[in-house]
């Protein structure tokens, strides 16, 4: 890269439920064809990162839910790795409105909650209806018995998210922002049998691709005092700078 990374947002404390999960590889590969990017393959799959996180910026609570994929992208001679984010929406009407404003990032307005206490889940909806309900039970069958993490310890990620096309005439994929996530992690299992996970795939959103793409969970990842910091939004060829001629 030609310049160096300076977040313009760190935020501490964060509250995060990670839903990770799978969908079909060629689904992903034909709309990501367009920004240029390919969807990370792990073991033939495309692989999906939906989360739900819960802070204070400015000395204003919000939610959030953002969907991404996890990509990879050639600079050079390199091979590089990174997400692109297919939609979110954030409980603060106005902070959406900067997102989409000042970051060209697709956040539109909704009620989003956040369950981190017995059990964790995420929920988004507007007034026309519940869009998004994903909810883990810690205890399994009829025993009071708590379900065990498969991992646990400090853990996070940090790259680029490339961002769909923010106005008319521009090509998705062409802007990116860098953000880092970090904190101590737990890992769990998503239990079909047991976790609760219904979706109302509306055309034309986010969770129409989810149905589309079938969409299955795979574990949960649950942070809670995590760090979050994002840069300003840049111009894909900027921060990728194709090789001198």
């Amino acid at each position: 890269m030609s310049f160096k990374i300076s977040y313009v947002a760190e935020l501490k404390n964060v509250a995060e439920v990670t839903l990770i999960g799978t969908a079909d590889l060629d689904y992903w590969q034909t709309i990501l064809a367009r920004a240029n990017l390919q969807p990370r393959a792990v073991n033939g799959q495309a692989e999906m990162f939906i989360s739900c996180a819960r802070g204070k910026f400015w000395g204003c609570e919000f939610t959030e839910w953002s969907c991404s994929v996890a990509v990879e992208f050639t600079t050079g001679a390199e091979r590089k790795e990174g997400y692109y984010l297919v939609a979110a929406y954030n409980s603060s009407a106005w902070f959406a409105w900067c997102e989409r404003t000042f970051f060209g990032t697709p956040y539109q307005s909704a009620t989003c909650v956040l369950q981190q206490d017995a059990s964790h889940g995420q929920n988004v909806g507007t007034p026309a209806g519940q869009l998004w309900h994903a909810r883990w039970v810690p205890d399994h069958g009829i025993l009071p018995i708590a379900r065990q993490p498969a991992n646990s310890g400090e853990d996070g990620w940090a790259g680029p998210i490339f961002l769909p096309a923010s106005k008319a005439g521009e090509q998705p994929g062409q802007t990116v922002f860098f953000a880092r996530l970090w904190g101590q992690t737990e890992t769990y299992p998503f239990l079909s049998e047991q976790d609760e996970l219904v979706y109302t795939p509306q055309p034309g959103t986010v969770f129409e691709q989810l149905r589309l793409s079938n969409f299955l969970a795979r574990e949960w990842h649950l942070r809670r005092a995590a760090e979050h910091s994002r840069s300003a939004t840049w111009r894909r060829d900027r921060a990728f700078p194709p090789p001198a001629k």
